[in-house]
């Protein structure tokens, strides 16, 4: 009987707390893109919350890392870059996205 009420109160825990927690999203823009590169997550992150963006190449060579710290809305630009396809690994502490950028300068 212990056990029971234990599950229960753990799965009503677990549910009152994603309700608390919206879903992070992202978006990026515009795609394909021609120089500058907007990305705009659909909320604050928590204050002090570090982004970690990765711009990859297709072959999965590293091309260039930064940091955002407590931005809703960032933007970068492309212009040294070749054209191509090109892949955005953005982490944050609560979610990992992938996207997939398409350069035609």
């Amino acid at each position: 009987m212990r056990y029971l009420i234990l599950c229960l109160f753990l799965i009503l825990s677990l549910n009152i707390q994603a309700q608390k927690t919206p879903q992070l999203t992202l978006s990026l823009y515009p795609n394909p893109t021609t120089e500058l590169v907007n990305l705009k997550f659909s909320q604050d992150l928590p204050s002090g919350e570090i982004v970690k963006i990765t711009l990859t190449d297709i072959l999965g060579n590293q091309i260039k890392t930064f940091e955002l710290k407590n931005e809703l809305e960032s933007r970068f630009s492309m212009i040294e870059f070749n054209a191509g396809i090109y892949l955005l690994k953005i982490e944050t502490q609560h979610a990992v996205f992938i996207k997939k950028i398409l350069f035609k300068p």
